[in-house]
């Protein structure tokens, strides 16, 4: 169970798995407009909100019983997609919030499987999301979904396909590149992949020279690709265990970090426009059973750093619009 201690503390509603009380910020997410000057969230009581990087406002989107989350823009920034569930171990399915008009739309509608990470393609003219197909005992207690692969269905829901038969322990975000691959991490040890359109899927950002899977937890979760499709932005513990740092890699064979021990546990990294800068979730406080807390940080891809706002933007984001109103 090499990699079940990080999905544990950062990804508890991703897992899907055990209820639990005392989660803080577990379904927290974020992901970056394409213009670069808006991040989407979901708040640790699994509303949506706007936040503004100029201004430092936040705006409420959803206000619902159901634990939302993975928000991602369309590509010209109007649309939202999102997974929500009614609770943290019930099925999730994705949503679809048109940022015009405020007006929502449920894409999928499953009660067997559960959706989750929902993203367009570059053309806008489908969503390629990951499933789970399996909901099974968990060994610490509850359930947690399992066998999950990568479908694909058209932007108003319809022509849903599964194009992978993997059956992977978890997966994280997944990228559909211009070329109509698909580039995504799975498994127990966060395993980058990239998903060809011949359906052949081939391994990409390779390991550590002197590191094998028991060594590392993570080789690449949260994949991000850079606008331009030459840079690949993941966090990873294969420089030291446990300490999952934001990496870079413009080559698929050179990996830098870029935070180092800043901070333990980061999350969701995003490229700005021109992709030379990062901006990401980043766990530098821990609150109970030692899971993180996440404020909000960018990175340069030279490596300097700076916080964009504080933690209480995802614990109480009404009250972070409020203080940071003029």
């Amino acid at each position: 169970m090499r990699f079940i201690g990080f999905l544990i503390l950062c990804l508890a509603f991703a897992c899907l798995g055990c209820d639990s009380d005392d989660v803080e910020h577990g379904s927290v997410s974020i992901d970056l407009s394409p213009d670069g000057k808006t991040v989407a969230f979901s708040s640790a009581d699994g509303d949506l909100f706007l936040f503004e990087l100029k201004s430092k406002l936040a705006t409420q989107l959803t206000n619902t019983d159901e634990i939302e989350s993975v928000p991602a823009f369309s590509p010209d920034g109007s649309l939202l997609i999102y997974s929500a569930a009614k609770t943290s171990s019930a099925n999730g399915n994705i949503f679809l919030l048109d940022l015009t008009t405020m007006k929502t739309m449920q894409l999928t509608k499953q009660t067997e499987q559960s959706d989750f990470l929902p993203r367009f393609s570059p053309d806008s003219k489908t969503i390629v999301f990951a499933r789970a197909y399996r909901n099974r005992a968990y060994s610490m207690g509850g359930t947690i979904w399992d066998d999950w692969d990568v479908c694909q269905m058209d932007v108003d829901g319809t022509n849903i396909e599964r194009i992978t038969s993997e059956k992977y322990y978890q997966m994280y975000r997944l990228i559909p590149k211009n070329d109509g691959s698909i580039v995504y991490s799975a498994g127990m040890n966060a395993t980058i992949y990239s998903l060809q359109q011949d359906q052949t899927i081939q391994r990409v950002v390779p390991q550590n020279a002197n590191s094998d899977d028991a060594d590392v937890h993570a080789w690449g979760s949260d994949i991000m690709i850079s606008p331009d499709e030459s840079q690949m932005v993941f966090t990873s513990d294969r420089s030291q265990p446990f300490w999952y740092d934001i990496c870079l890699s413009a080559d698929g064979e050179t990996v830098n970090g870029l935070v180092g021990q800043k901070s333990r546990y980061n999350r969701y990294p995003d490229f700005s426009p021109d992709g030379k800068r990062i901006v990401f979730m980043a766990g530098t406080k821990f609150g109970d059973g030692n899971r993180p807390i996440f404020s909000l940080w960018e990175v340069s891809t030279n490596g300097k750093s700076r916080k964009l706002a504080s933690d209480q933007l995802f614990t109480n984001p009404n009250g972070y619009r409020t203080e940071n109103a003029e």
